[in-house]
């Protein structure tokens, strides 16, 4: 299951990813608290969609042991541009905030 989770991501189909990312912020966070989930939901924080952007930043403030050092550090890179939208800001500093404590 988690697998195909991780393909949809991965999609270039805007409704795709974004169904896998509104399926993977439902889950408990034990069960998507993974390195391998971290990486591929952190790749989302550059897609060019501030939806899935918002999604990503939810997902990857849930990770736990396993997934928090490589979310912590996707969610704290600056990228290749600043984040423009607002909510996403917003997000991605209370999910840093979350992981951090």
């Amino acid at each position: 299951f988690m697998a195909m989770l991780l393909r949809c991501m991965k999609d270039p189909s805007f409704s795709l990813s974004q169904l896998a990312l509104v399926i993977v912020n439902s889950l408990p966070a034990e069960d998507i608290d993974t390195e391998e989930m971290a990486r591929e939901v952190s790749q989302l924080l550059l897609h060019p969609d501030a939806k899935i952007r918002l999604a990503a930043t939810e997902a990857l403030s849930k990770m736990g042991s396993r997934g928090k050092s490589i979310a912590l550090s996707a969610l704290s890179a600056s990228g290749p541009w600043p984040e423009l939208d607002l909510e996403v800001r917003q997000k991605r500093d209370e999910a840093i905030t979350t992981l951090q404590a």
